[in-house]
């Protein structure tokens, strides 16, 4: 007696406005961090050494800061782009987007509106994938259970 095997089918989500509106945020950041991080190694946009605030010399005196953040960049446009680990990769650009929104907000102002859009973009992608955080935030919790 051979019995048939059935596979249960995947359950299509409705696409809603809000389905639309995070995939084009993170359409959108991808596109940006690549940008960003790709100039972070090529610096094919970045103004020359002394029209930069002093932030940004300070950064860029660390030898190892500016690649860090680059590579960073670089792997979550990756992940973005090819929506894969997408919770993962929001988690980590959180505090890219942090540092972003705060040095525009304190130190260097004419950033603020791409700042500003970033970081709707970033709460926009948090909203999305909420359920994926909600193990996160379990009060107490047995490890290895």
């Amino acid at each position: 007696m051979t019995e048939t095997l059935e596979y249960a089918t995947p359950v299509k989500p409705k696409k809603s406005a809000g389905w639309m509106g995070v995939h084009i945020a993170r359409i959108l950041i991808g596109l940006l961090f690549a940008f960003a991080g790709l100039n972070g190694f090529f610096n094919f946009a970045t103004p020359p050494p002394d029209q930069l605030p002093p932030f940004a010399k300070a950064m860029m005196d660390m030898h190892y800061m500016m690649p860090l953040v680059a590579g960073t960049q670089l792997l979550v446009s990756v992940l973005f782009l090819i929506n894969r680990f997408v919770p993962f990769a929001v988690v980590v650009m959180t505090p890219l987007v942090v540092n972003i929104v705060l040095i525009h907000i304190v130190l260097e102002r004419s950033g603020l509106p791409i700042a500003l859009i970033l970081l709707v973009l970033w709460a926009l992608m948090v909203w999305g994938y909420r359920k994926a955080y909600a193990p996160m935030f379990v009060a107490k919790m047995r490890p290895f259970a």
